[in-house]
């Protein structure tokens, strides 16, 4: 919808499409005579449609003749008073009149007025204008308006390889309407739009030669080819300098900007990452790089032009070119800034853009103040003062009270001499409760800290450096720890050194100075306390040079270093300070370092010939690097003994001993003496860890040495895949450490840190996509993945968004992401099982193939790692909300109905039935996918038993249905604003609600019927931090109740389906296919003499196909159950026949499908195996196909196997990304079938290509089940076409399965068999229970100890098991035994058993009943691998009623554990194996709490008898 306040005036229907803005009153007006001269800038009226009228008058006057002050002040500025200007018009005259503030050029102010009168004469506006300051006046006539434009700027490019110019065009941009999406903008156009005229000439432009290409570029670099241009050229605001430049030094930087006095410039990196889409063919990537390179041009020229960043003056929501696209997107959300910006300058910006005074005034006004004119359109702000914390309670008040730090900044306790460098220490400190995300870089200027330094005087300045970085989107962070942490993270520290800046030095008199610093980064605001510094005399009178050299000591600081001017003198102060003692060294550490790196690096200059002005031709520039001023061996001597001096003295600071031991380090480099550095450095750290120094400041100096050391080798990291891909999965998998013990606090997407995160919830859904596109926005700004990763990482240890939220945020984003596929960083892979580790190992129990069959038997299908990871993925690939893919509603629906298809063919396979639709009213049996996934995923709740749907979600659903049975009835659907017909697309959409759009209509059928096992009424009780597996697409397929909701959303979804029949005569090609033509074999080998041809026809006829062999193999991955389906390869032979009337090329799709033969004639019963085109040559008579397993469209197929396949050799078949981690599991390609030979069918249906339009190929990954990445589904039939819907011969009625087949050519039908090496045992006949019932069981197992649920332990020591009362239940039994299970794979070992009443609620035991159990009349025995079971225990207490039992004993070898039936009313306890002894003499355990654990399962306890 068109928004009319984002663009003024620009609508369709625009009222200055017949304004005549020749006829505008406002621009410059000029004259001089010998009582002065004038210069009036009028701005009351638009000079063109997207230039906007402020209301405002200013302007420059002179006083030759003293009538309007007797000072002696050459000139003076005025401007209106805010809101009085009045203006009256009528036809061709017009009278303006303003109230005004004047300032002399001797900075006297004063007050007046002024009065025009304007006349239109021949087209051209003249007025006589009247100023008159405090009664005295001055009349100027016939004042000619001398231009449309408010004041000329020159901009000069030089450039390194070449000059961007940018334009964009406004139509490619989301968010642009009315005329405005009809223009182009440039800097031109931006700068008319602000009312000024840009003068720029590409032949002025000049190349900077740079002798070292493969270099980044540095501050100094860059500076000094500013100070060459400024040589040469006029200095002032009108003139802005730009260096075009390559490789940044550091990717935080976009360029830098440059403030000295008159000299005003920046130079900006097209190196940048940000940038690199100038370059690219990608239309839509191209624009938006171009569009940001356009928007940080403009914002430069800005600054050059005296404009300040909108969120430094109190306006970060400003819409402006002077504000970050990122900056506000962080504020707001994401990709927000560009959706609502203007193109334009705000109206306070184009106030000083506009109403500046001329330069004749500013040099008057330099001239005679010796200040420099600032123009202020507001009173100038004060020290702000943001606490960011309450001191007594450490907390903000709110919702989210744990972003609280302090921060402080201290200089140390000696003086300073005047013109030596000022530093402080800048500490950021978390007081808040949870960790937090900060941004570091200190640097004022830099964005993050504004200094306020008050003088002596009373001065205020704010430090503002003559050169700082352009913020870039890529930004660094840093995670504060909470509170009391044991590494210190909780503090953040850096040295923030306070270089020399654009007016001069900031400390030029002697006497005590007060500093204070505002801290801002997101939403932390805060302000440090005023801290004094005292500047005192130079000492150095022997130091001549010391004045002269000092400016360019600090210049070169603030250029990293690189000194750029007076180098003999800065190398005589150099020898001079050398031979000074160590403690004056001491005193003037920071210079010394500071000439220490610049002298090391050596100097820059710009060499040019034949140099002549602006708008000339001149011959190129050329980047020289000098050579050291002083020799690298001289330097380290020369500092021998200020090492010494801190390698001794241990109450100097450490911070300096850092710094020293770095600057010397990165000269010892350059020499190739890392022998000497590493010694150097590991000293220093052998002295900081003995002085105790804070953890994460050593830290920080590990960090920058390993920089200093290796400089290639995180280059190397970062090119390599494998750098990039565990990142990924480290953030994938990270959880705090500490969540149960945390506060609820809200996270940035406003669910709540600890609530559990589900999928299926469309409110958390809508809440992650903001999250998502955060992600995709730094992608965007940044074209940097480490930059991407670090934010993701920043965030996410920062505390600010809930972990089990970010999880889904980081996968939708990598599967999407065009950096992550750039650097082949995949989805993960299910982890491997571990086999040392217990909460890896496969779970086991299901009893699968004996007695009789039950839903644990399938454990092993939905169970399957693979198959899991295929379920996640798909979701994130195809997620809901905005970003919805074509067809992304057919898919939903086809991709669930083939996983129903395919679990039903296994399940019938074991006796069981297939899966019953799950209805609104049931009470189904609950589900535990296992403890091992409950440890790694303890917010996943296992699925409480014999609970309903909520009452409110079941009524909706119910109605819903309905709504949409009516809905298919009707068969269309509104969309876009009218009716179209309905199809199974919509029906998908409407069913998942995956876009929202019907939501209001229809209801979230699906999700809610998920969401509804969790809100179930036992769900509830145990809190939103809980889901269960039916919450989330993570793990909502191990649990039996998914297939029994999707068979019913399947139900509908097919009922739509059922009203549809497809006339396949309509897309028959001429093909000929027969049964014995179709094979599907063992191996991947042709059957002998399949291909051979007769003359007119196949030379043998008598093929017909094996039997496939599937496996049910040892589990391999972790979470998994019992088993994994597999099968050996196989391959697929086609022989296709061409019909005698048919001529010229045939292009062709083969479908291939398999279903078992009892279902024949059910079509939802098919399941698609693959699909891929064939073109058979014009003068072709036959074709022979041959398709391996592993080629397979609806498998996670690989670049290999496409890239081997004879698809992709086919006529027009064009190789198209694909989503390569998303498809079926390879392993579950193939249903399991039987021992004796399940018999099945292969079905293939070749259909005519010409219709299909499938002209792509998938790199990797499943066409069939996700299409290509970035197109649209590769097949215009519908999907699991033709099994799709009914089918028909003649368009009318319908006709089975099994006489398509006999009537087509193109469609036919052949048997195989499927065998699996897994017997299955019918159930046997019940027998006699045996008389020793349990008394307690935590599994409630019967029968043989060794068929179990137990797995191997790993632990040993002296463990202690809960018997509940409650379920120790048996009353009066006073005999007992205690059965023990076995491992299955060795025996172990156990002793000293005790079976004790339980005192009370506590961990000891009641001495009136505290009996040995032995076993042969043994405390010690071993346990075999079928079991053990105790000697009789005769119990003085009988159980029953409220009597709880300990069972005591030491393991002595690991034993094995199991589950408990109830984990809160029985566990067990384990004293650490240190305390072993102790624990066995003692039968109080109350006393080793601190060396205990708990667990929720139980250790070696079969049963009680």
């Amino acid at each position: 919808m068109y928004d009319d306040t984002l663009y003024p005036g620009t609508s369709p229907y625009d009222p200055d499409d017949n304004v005549d803005f020749s006829a505008a009153i406002s621009g410059m007006y000029e004259t001089s005579n010998r009582k002065g001269a004038l210069e009036l800038k009028v701005d009351v009226d638009k000079t063109g449609r997207f230039r906007k009228g402020l209301n405002f008058i200013s302007g420059t006057v002179t006083n030759t003749d003293k009538s309007l002050w007797s000072e002696d002040a050459s000139s003076a500025f005025f401007r209106c008073v805010k809101g009085s200007v009045e203006m009256t018009s009528s036809g061709n005259t017009a009278s303006v009149t303003a109230s005004i503030n004047v300032i002399l050029s001797d900075a006297g102010r004063r007050s007046g007025d002024v009065t025009i009168g304007l006349n239109r004469s021949g087209g051209s506006w003249v007025c006589d204008v009247t100023v008159t300051i405090e009664g005295k006046q001055k009349v100027f006539n016939n004042v000619a308006k001398a231009s449309d434009h408010f004041r000329d700027i020159h901009l000069d490019i030089d450039y390194v390889e070449k000059v961007y110019w940018p334009i964009i065009e406004l139509r490619k941009y989301k968010g642009v309407y009315g005329k405005m999406k009809d223009r182009n903008l440039d800097l031109f156009s931006v700068f008319e739009d602000a009312g000024l005229k840009l003068h720029y000439n590409p032949d002025d432009s000049q190349e900077v030669k740079d002798p070292t290409k493969d270099t980044p570029w540095s501050k100094g670099d860059m500076y000094a080819v500013m100070e060459d241009f400024f040589q040469e050229n006029e200095s002032s605001d009108q003139n802005i300098w730009c260096l075009q430049a390559t490789r940044p030094p550091d990717s935080r930087y976009m360029g830098f900007s440059f403030d000295e006095g008159k000299k005003r410039g920046f130079g900006i990196f097209t190196g940048h990452t940000s940038f690199t889409g100038l370059e690219s063919g990608e239309d839509k990537v191209n624009a938006a790089a171009t569009r940001r390179f356009l928007h940080y041009m403009a914002h430069e020229c800005g600054h050059c032009l005296g404009l300040k960043h909108p969120f430094e003056e109190g306006n970060p929501n400003s819409l402006s070119w002077m504000n970050y696209a990122w900056k506000y997107d962080t504020k707001h959300k994401p990709g927000s800034f560009y959706k609502k910006f203007k193109f334009s300058f705000s109206d306070h910006e184009l106030e000083i853009l506009r109403h500046q005074p001329d330069k004749l005034f500013k040099s008057a006004y330099s001239q005679e103040t010796g200040k420099t004119f600032e123009y202020q359109s507001a009173p100038k702000s004060v020290i702000p003062d943001y606490r960011g914390y309450d001191d007594e309670e450490g907390e903000t008040p709110g919702k989210v009270q744990a972003r609280n730090v302090r921060f402080d900044i201290k200089f140390r306790s000696e003086p300073f001499a005047k013109g030596d460098i000022v530093e402080f220490e800048a500490t950021v400190q978390n007081i808040g409760k949870l960790p937090i995300k900060i941004e570091t870089g200190l640097t004022p200027g830099g964005g993050l800290l504004t200094v306020y330094v008050t003088d002596p005087e009373g001065n205020v300045q704010i430090v503002k450096p003559f050169v700082h970085g352009i913020d870039s989107p890529t930004r660094s962070y840093v995670t504060l720890g909470k509170p009391g942490s044991k590494d210190d993270s909780e503090f953040y520290k850096e040295s923030v050194p306070l270089f020399q800046s654009s007016h001069g030095s900031l400390f030029q008199f002697t006497g005590k100075y007060h500093v204070k610093a505002a801290y801002e980064s997101g939403d932390i605001k805060t302000t440090s306390k005023s801290v004094a510094v005292i500047i005192d005399d130079d000492d150095d009178d022997d130091d001549e040079t010391k004045t002269e050299v000092n400016y360019d000591v600090r210049v070169g600081a603030g250029l990293d270093g690189t000194v750029s001017t007076s180098l003999s003198k800065i190398k005589e102060f150099w020898n001079k300070l050398a031979k000074k003692s160590v403690e004056s060294k001491a005193k003037r550490f920071q210079t010394i370092v500071m000439l220490l790196q610049g002298l090391g690096e050596g100097g820059v200059k710009v060499v040019a010939s034949g140099r002549s002005g602006r708008r000339q031709k001149r011959k190129a520039r050329k980047l020289e690097r000098t050579e050291a001023l002083v020799s690298y061996g001289q330097l380290l001597k020369d500092t021998d003994d200020l090492m010494n001096y801190y390698q001794t003295n241990d109450g100097l600071e450490s911070s300096n001993y850092s710094k020293l031991v770095m600057a010397r380090g990165k000269i010892m480099m350059k020499m190739n003496d890392a022998a000497r550095a590493d010694a150097d450095y590991n000293r220093m750290i052998s002295d900081l860890v003995r002085k105790d120094e804070e953890y994460g400041f050593v830290k920080r100096v590990s960090n920058e040495w390993e920089g200093i050391r290796y400089p290639d080798k995180i280059k190397e990291k970062k090119a390599d895949t494998e750098f990039y891909q565990k990142r990924i999965e480290y953030l994938i998998n990270w959880t705090p450490g500490d969540r149960d013990e945390e506060e609820e606090f809200e996270d940035a997407s406003g669910i709540g840190l600890k609530q559990a995160f589900n999928g299926f919830n469309p409110e958390h859904r809508e809440k992650s996509e903001i999250l998502i596109t955060e992600l995709e926005n730094v992608e965007e700004e940044t074209d940097d993945l480490d930059a991407v990763l670090d934010y993701a990482d920043a965030r996410q240890r920062g505390r600010e968004v809930n972990d089990m939220m970010y999880r889904y945020v980081i996968e939708a984003y990598l599967v999407h992401s065009k950096l992550c596929k750039k650097h082949n960083v995949r989805y993960p892979d299910p982890p491997k099982r571990d086999p040392s580790m217990t909460q890896s190992a496969a779970m086991t129990g299901s009893g699968i193939g004996v007695g009789t069959p039950n839903e644990l038997w399938m454990n092993y299908w939905r169970c399957d790692a693979d198959f899991n990871f295929h379920h996640n993925h798909w979701h994130a690939v195809y997620r809901g909300g905005r970003n919805l893919k074509t067809r992304q509603g057919e898919l939903f629906g086809y991709m669930h109905a083939q996983m129903l298809a395919r679990f039903n063919a296994d399940r019938e396979t074991w006796g069981l039935e297939p899966v019953k639709a799950y209805e609104f009213d049931e009470i189904p049996e609950g589900f535990d996918a296992g403890w091992e996934f409950a440890e790694r995923y303890p917010w996943i709740y296992p699925r409480p038993d014999k609970q309903i749907w909520p009452s409110d979600i079941m009524n909706e659903n119910k109605h819903f249905e309905g709504e949409i049975e009516d809905l298919f009835d009707y068969g269309k659907i509104e969309y876009n604003g009218r009716e179209q017909p309905l199809n199974s697309n919509f029906v998908g959409h409407i069913l998942e609600s995956s876009s929202g759009r019907w939501q209001q209509q229809f209801g979230s059928f699906h999700n809610m019927g998920h969401m509804a096992f969790v809100y179930t009424e036992a769900m509830r009780k145990l809190g939103n931090r809980n889901t269960t597996y039916m919450g989330t697409p993570l793990c909502a397929v191990r649990d039996p109740i998914f297939f029994r909701w999707h068979q019913h959303v399947d139900d509908l979804y097919q009922m739509w389906n059922d009203k549809v029949v497809t006339n396949l005569t309509k897309n028959s090609p001429d093909v000929i296919v027969d049964p014995c033509d179709v094979m599907i074999v063992p191996g991947l080998d042709m059957p002998t003499d399949f291909d051979k041809w007769g003359g007119g026809d196949w030379a043998k006829t008598d093929f017909s196909c094996g039997e496939i062999k599937t496996k049910l193999r040892e589990a391999d991955l972790a979470f998994e159950w019992d088993y994994k389906l597999d099968h050996e390869p196989f391959s697929y032979h086609i022989r296709l026949k061409r019909k005698p009337v048919s001529k010229g090329e045939l292009r062709l799709t083969l479908r291939l499908f398999i279903c078992q033969e009892r279902f024949v004639n059910q079509r939802r019963r098919w399941i698609e195996m693959d699909k891929f085109v064939y073109v058979m040559p014009a003068n072709a008579t036959y074709g022979v196909v041959k398709r391996h397993d592993r080629e397979s469209s609806v498998i996670k197929r690989s670049h290999a196997a496409t890239d081997g396949s004879d698809e992709v050799k086919q006529k027009n078949i064009e190789i198209k990304a694909g989503n390569c981690d998303c498809g079926w599991p390879y392993t579950m390609l193939l249903p399991r079938g039987n021992k004796n030979g399940e018999k099945w069918l292969l079905g293939v249906y070749v259909s005519d290509g010409k219709n299909d339009q499938i002209n792509v190929c998938a790199s990797c990954g499943s066409m069939s089940y996700c299409g290509t990445r970035d197109q649209i589904y590769p097949d215009k039939m519908t999907m699991g076409y033709p099994f799709s819907s009914k089918m028909s011969l003649d368009g009318k009625g319908e006709v089975k399965i099994t006489e398509a087949a006999e009537n087509l050519s193109n469609f036919c039908i052949t048997p195989f068999t499927i065998v699996n090496d897994h017997p299955y045992t019918p159930p046997l006949p019940p027998t006699k229970k045996d008389p020793l019932r349990p008394v307690f069981s935590p599994l409630n197992t019967l029968g043989k100890f060794v068929s179990s649920n137990y797995s191997p332990s790993r632990l040993v020591g002296r463990f202690r098991v809960l018997l509940d009362d409650t379920d120790f239940h048996q009353m009066g039994i006073e005999r007992v035994r205690v059965v023990l299970k076995g491992r299955r794979d060795q025996s172990y070992g156990i002793c000293n058993m005790k079976l004790a009443l339980r005192l009370g609620n506590t961990l000891n035991v009641d001495p009136r009943c505290n009996i040995p159990v032995m076993f042969n009349n043994l405390i010690e025995t071993e346990v075999p691998v079928e079991g053990l079971t105790s000697d009789e225990v005769v119990l003085p207490v009988k159980t029953g009623g409220q009597n709880d039992y300990w069972l005591t004993f030491t393991l002595l070898s690991p034993g094995c554990y199991g589950l408990a039936e109830n984990r809160d009313r029985t566990n067990t306890y384990r004293v650490h194996k240190r305390q072993t002894h102790d624990a066995t003499q003692e039968d109080n355990w109350e006393i080793f709490q601190e060396n205990m654990k708990q667990y929720s399962n139980i250790y070696c306890v079969g049963s009680v008898i």
